[in-house]
């Protein structure tokens, strides 16, 4: 199988339940949620002053959240490489990290399959982070040629979700986490329907202030935790590798 890739990287994992941990990150390029601005200024995006110029370069894109607030995307996931799963697992093989995770762009626009088994063959925690907005889903016929076989082991697979526009509900029961994304304009409303939507069906629910790409919004955080008064049930996921200068 041939991935398109964006990077591979070894930092610390920076959000949410596994804040702290090392891990070996690889970012599949392509999105599903992203929009590039095309000469046009959207209005009510949250971003920093000074990354302004990032919203016209094509590098970074504009995204939506399940409750409808437009950001700055804090990646670049345009394909830089192409890498199939053997390649991968001999970058993972120089560091040997126990958690791996994939990120993107959008890791479910892609089959999985072949990279997850000879990751999982290796002992490693699989980690993946996704829009919600694809099927959470492991095909077992990879393709033809394809030479590891056997099922994907769920119980070392976690799946962080951000929900973006266009999130599938029915996708929570394979969600261990979710990551709500909190900045500018967030409407309280919104998050009230996600919230009674997910009953209790994920471990986690953190809230996520919308930063910039390199650095963090002091009143995104603020916004964080002063909803969290309001609803103490929730988490707080405040992007730590931005405060330690980290990928």
């Amino acid at each position: 199988m041939i991935y398109p890739i964006a990077e591979t990287f070894h930092s610390v994992q920076g959000e949410a339940r596994w804040a702290g941990t090392p891990m070996f990150f690889i970012r599949l390029a392509g999105c599903n949620v992203g929009e590039y601005l095309r000469g046009s200024f959207l209005p009510n995006i949250q971003v920093v002053e000074k990354e302004l110029p990032l919203l016209t370069n094509h590098e970074h894109s504009v995204c939506t959240t399940v409750t409808g607030q437009k950001f700055l995307c804090d990646t670049d996931y345009r394909t830089a490489e192409r890498l199939t799963e053997a390649d991968i697992l001999s970058r993972w093989q120089t560091v040997k990290e126990p958690h791996v995770c994939i990120t993107g762009g959008e890791p479910f626009l892609h089959n999985l399959t072949p990279l997850v088994l000879v990751l999982q063959k290796q002992g490693v925690m699989i980690h993946i982070e996704t829009s919600g907005t694809k099927p959470i889903a492991f095909p077992p016929d990879a393709d033809l040629d394809f030479p590891e076989v056997g099922e994907v082991d769920w119980k070392q697979i976690w799946v962080t979700c951000s929900p973006k526009k266009g999130f599938l509900p029915e996708l929570l029961p394979r969600i261990n986490e979710v990551k709500l994304l909190v900045g500018g304009d967030f409407d309280k409303r919104g998050l009230q329907k996600f919230l009674e939507t997910m009953q209790v069906t994920s471990e986690f629910i953190y809230l996520q202030p919308i930063n910039g790409v390199m650095e963090a919004i002091d009143s995104s955080l603020k916004l964080c935790l002063d909803l969290l008064q309001e609803y103490p049930q929730l988490k707080l996921s405040a992007q730590l590798h931005k405060y330690i200068s980290q990928r």
